[in-house]
């Protein structure tokens, strides 16, 4: 068997609505995309609130946040845009999600 080649490191809330349906999908994506392993983290919404969205976009591939950190985002452009990085398909393929369990 051959080793994963990238792993993307994510963070969210901590809380089963935040944290459970990221497993789910990178679990399903993980299957279909062999090369690549998804590590998700979770904090408190305290937490998130004690840092910047800046530290969290330097040290994670993946984060999930609140509307309120929209005008941090945009000012310092933070995040990068998805449909520089992926394709179409790709594109097409994430905003199917998993399917129906």
């Amino acid at each position: 068997m051959q080793g994963k080649s990238k792993t993307l490191r994510g963070m969210t809330w901590k809380h089963d609505r935040g944290l459970a349906p990221l497993l789910a999908t990178a679990k399903h994506f993980c299957k279909e995309h062999s090369d690549l392993t998804i590590e998700w983290e979770a904090r408190s919404l305290q937490e998130f609130g004690e840092g910047t969205v800046q530290v969290l976009a330097d040290n994670y591939d993946l984060v999930i946040i609140d509307h309120p950190y929209m005008g941090q985002v945009a000012q310092k452009q933070c995040f990068l845009p998805l449909d520089e990085h992926f394709t179409p398909v790709q594109l097409h393929e994430l905003e199917r999600g998993p399917p129906a369990s």
